[in-house]
């Protein structure tokens, strides 16, 4: 496909457009991300530094598409404000000319992004939430000196400090709630150790952490309170959270997705089928005592649980597909309405799309997201988004702009 002298400048100056609002909005949102993570986290500024080329991929789903919105809206708007469409027109040539350039470039970063998406973007996501696992321990202990607890939502203990030795990782009347087994009140707790000092060692591997406690008094939830000169506890990890080492669809590469649906495929299709058949050959030889019903309905409660990983599975796979895909339907919409707004401010064009998209756009993916992730819906439903985009586009924003 040749690019003539008008296409080229097009290009130009959209393009132009683009990477500075690209790169000016990316900078500011990673920013705005590093130092929210940094008050809720406490990182350190080394760790914040590390993990920003981590952060920069994620924001590009985002970041692409708004920056080539605002790029087409203003430059169509500037443009058809100059007269310079109305011109093009005058020359025997339809307004495709100057609009295919843009949606062309669309596409190019549309693939570009589904490409990262695949497995970059995954994988800097998952590298993010490691980075800051495989910190945690510095974290738990800035924590601790400066807020005097550490209450993490997940953790199956509430830590108290008077003073925390951070070089010698020693607590300093230290104070333990162990919460109730079951409990969904996270006040609730069955054990309180009160510790003179209390030195910790986590097991990152592991996903534990052990406290060895010297002079503590060990309080039980009926009120009956021990002396325990010197004791070691051991304590799991939280599995979720930004610290957890488990990998979630999100953090998975397109490959790992296709070999988890695979393999959850397969559970689903054959360990139900099994304790049918099971249960069937006991039942219709007279042997019913036999029967293993607890299996059986542990069968049925996991195919339960691995439907809902399937539909996550699915799910994430759409979409990945419609977010990176979403920066050519922003064009498809922003660059007609550019040229409709030719005689207002420009960032009225912009405005006038980017405000139904954060109000429509955003929340029916986000709708889709969760609807798909819970099988209410099918999983392609996240495209609700970049249909209702399309329908916009091109039954109110485009005609008028081709046919004038």
């Amino acid at each position: 496909m040749r690019l003539g002298i008008l296409q080229r400048y097009v290009i130009d100056q959209v393009l132009r457009s683009f990477l500075l609002v690209l790169v000016t909005l990316t900078s500011v949102i990673v920013l705005f991300m590093v130092m929210g993570q940094a008050a809720r986290e406490g990182l350190s500024p080394a760790l914040m530094v590390r993990v920003i080329p981590y952060i920069v991929p994620q924001m590009l789903v985002y970041t692409v598409p708004v920056s080539l919105l605002f790029a087409v809206s203003v430059i169509y708007g500037r443009m058809a404000s100059d007269n310079e469409v109305i011109a093009t027109k005058a020359a025997g040539c339809s307004a495709w000319v100057l609009l295919w350039p843009s949606i062309l470039l669309s596409i190019i970063l549309s693939v570009a992004i589904c490409v990262l998406y695949s497995q970059f973007i995954p994988k800097s996501s998952f590298y993010f939430k490691a980075a800051l696992f495989k910190d945690f321990e510095d974290t738990f202990f800035l924590v601790l000196k400066r807020e005097g607890q550490f209450n993490l939502p997940g953790m199956p203990v509430f830590i108290g400090v008077k003073d925390v030795d951070v070089e010698n990782r020693i607590l300093i009347g230290a104070t333990f709630k162990h919460r109730s087994n079951g409990s969904k009140d996270p006040t609730s707790y069955d054990t309180i150790m009160q510790a003179k000092t209390a030195k910790v060692r986590f097991l990152l591997e592991e996903g534990m952490v052990e406290l060895y406690l010297k002079d503590a008094l060990l309080q039980s939830k009926s009120g009956d309170v021990a002396a325990v000169p010197n004791e070691k506890v051991v304590y799991p990890l939280p599995k979720t959270g930004p610290i957890g080492p488990e990998k979630k669809v999100q953090e998975m590469t397109s490959l790992e997705l296709a070999r988890e649906k695979v393999k959850i495929t397969k559970l689903i299709r054959t360990e139900r089928q099994r304790q049918a058949v099971a249960a069937s050959l006991f039942i219709g030889t007279g042997r019913i005592t036999r029967v293993d019903w607890p299996h059986m309905r542990d069968a049925y409660r996991d195919s339960q649980r691995w439907e809902r990983q399937l539909n996550e599975v699915e799910t994430e796979n759409q979409l990945r597909i419609a977010m990176g895909t979403g920066g050519f339907f922003f064009v498809l919409l922003g660059a007609p309405v550019g040229i409709l707004f030719a005689r207002r401010d420009f960032l009225s064009a912009f405005m006038t799309c980017f405000l139904p998209i954060i109000v429509v756009y955003y929340p029916l993916v986000l709708m889709g997201m969760n609807f798909g992730k819970e099988g209410i819906l099918p999983s392609a439903v996240v495209w609700a988004g970049n249909g209702v985009l399309a329908i916009v586009a091109g039954f109110f924003a485009l005609p008028p702009v081709i046919k004038h």
